[in-house]
């Protein structure tokens, strides 16, 4: 094999890209504390940039930057998580998720919510909240 390095040229370290992605998550406010667990259980393996679930209280949030900041972190997330639990009526997580995929992110989804958008191509289900931040931490996208 050809060798293309001078011997007397000192050779860079070979570096590893370590990247870590970024996650946005939805669901009902209610679930914000199960979302600030997982952040602590994976910190330094997921970034969550869901800003929503450390202002989940009734009138917490203005609004307006709310759904501001909630359409612009789904968006540019890398991978968005949706949980939904049995007899929910989701309404912000519906625009949440369609601001993820209009961008063209995975959305990995826990529960059964109603509708047949959930066949997008772009879906992908799964048994648990965490096998669905395993699969955004190291599954790919």
């Amino acid at each position: 094999m050809l060798e293309l390095h001078h011997p007397e040229v000192p050779r860079m370290p070979e570096m590893e890209l370590q990247t870590t992605r970024r996650v946005y998550v939805a669901s009902k406010a209610k679930h914000a504390p199960m979302w600030q667990r997982a952040r602590t259980d994976y910190d330094g393996k997921l970034i969550f940039v869901s800003t929503w679930i450390d202002e989940a209280g009734e009138g917490e949030s203005d609004l307006v930057s709310l759904w501001n900041r909630c359409v612009f972190e789904a968006g540019s997330a890398d991978v968005l998580i949706a949980y939904y639990e049995h007899d929910e009526v989701w309404k912000g997580a519906f625009v949440e998720i369609g601001a993820a995929l209009a961008h063209r992110r995975q959305v990995l989804l826990i529960g059964q919510p109603p509708g047949s958008w959930v066949h997008h191509p772009r879906i992908k289900r799964f048994i648990s909240v965490y096998d669905a931040l395993d699969y955004a931490e190291k599954g790919p996208l």
